[in-house]
């Protein structure tokens, strides 16, 4: 059985573009503190990454390890590769980004949960949802999954009373 904790941040993008600008800043961050970042994609981003890092002043080996992560399209989903990306891994903390329609996310959701509950991976878990906001519906609905949110300022802590506060102050 795995003993990973399990951290769920939900991001909202109008684009490609405004994904990777919004991802990037944590993505730096994780590989300078020695961690992995896995991607399941439906729509992939490494021609925008790609562009972006050629106008940064980053040094080379941060670059390349940023590069090297696999920004292209994830098709299909199978428990078998992630159950490959995720075991053998020696770092503290694996960041899975994920990104696409609302069905997407949750059926890769689905398969990382089962192939966590089959394993006995320990490492600490971070599932990035990245969901297209113009096509992913309820946002607040998908926010309550959610222990944290990431947006181009960051990551930020969701406070669910203050949100269960708000929608009932919406039926009002």
């Amino acid at each position: 059985m795995g003993k990973s904790e399990v951290r769920k941040i939900c991001g909202f993008y109008v684009n490609e573009w405004h994904l990777t600008t919004m991802i990037l800043p944590y993505v730096h961050k994780e590989i300078g503190k020695e961690n992995t970042i896995i991607t399941i994609l439906q729509n992939g981003i490494s021609k925008n990454i790609e562009e972006i890092l050629s106008k940064m002043n980053l040094n080379e080996e941060l670059k390349n390890r940023i590069l090297n992560i696999d920004w292209n399209t994830t098709k299909p989903i199978k428990y078998e590769n992630i159950k490959e990306k995720l075991q053998n891994i020696n770092q503290r903390e694996i960041n899975i980004l994920i990104n696409g329609e609302k069905e997407y996310i949750e059926y890769a959701n689905e398969v990382i949960e089962k192939v966590i509950k089959e394993t006995n991976i320990e490492n600490g878990i971070n599932i990035l949802n990245c969901y297209n906001l113009t096509i992913c519906g309820n946002v607040l609905e998908i926010t309550m999954k959610h222990d944290y949110t990431i947006n181009t300022a960051g990551i930020k802590e969701i406070d669910k009373q203050s949100k269960i506060e708000e929608k009932q102050k919406a039926r009002i």
